[in-house]
């Protein structure tokens, strides 16, 4: 039984690592997106319409 608890431990900070690193991940592309629009803001003077 002790094996099963250690699998089920592992397996549970695991699944924290991944939720972290998709947080990082989600953090990284709405960072880039928004740099993304504010140089096509710079550039086009029609951005807006």
């Amino acid at each position: 039984m002790e094996a099963v608890a250690r699998i089920e431990g592992v397996a549970e900070s695991n699944q924290e690592s991944v939720a972290k690193s998709n947080q990082v991940w989600a953090y990284v592309i709405v960072g880039f997106l928004t740099l993304l629009t504010m140089a096509t803001y710079a550039v086009n003077e029609y951005y807006i319409y």
